[in-house]
């Protein structure tokens, strides 16, 4: 894998004392889905550290040019939802 980004507010925290602990040489995002050994700076304990990049992906009719096509979902009448694609909308009930 070849990446190039940089971590600009690490957001470790330590499963023991549950601490915010700093990156400062960014040994975590170098080694991209590897453990790496961690001392907590706060309670001083070791812990293993691992980054990885997630993606969602949400598909999305209006997107291609298409119309939604709304059904009403059985349990939830005013829940409509996409039979083509990710996105919902809630309607309001008729009284």
């Amino acid at each position: 894998m070849n990446f190039n980004y940089h971590i600009h507010k690490s957001d470790i925290r330590c499963p023991y004392c549950d601490e915010r602990c700093t990156d400062d040489d960014y040994v975590v995002a170098q080694e991209l889905e590897t453990r790496v050994e961690f001392e907590c700076e706060h309670c001083g304990k070791l812990f293993w550290a691992e980054s990885s990049i997630v993606f969602s992906t949400y598909s999305d009719c209006k997107l291609n040019g298409d119309e939604h096509d709304f059904k009403s979902a059985e349990k939830y009448p005013s829940v409509f939802n996409c039979e083509n694609c990710y996105q919902t909308e809630v309607r309001p009930t008729k009284p």
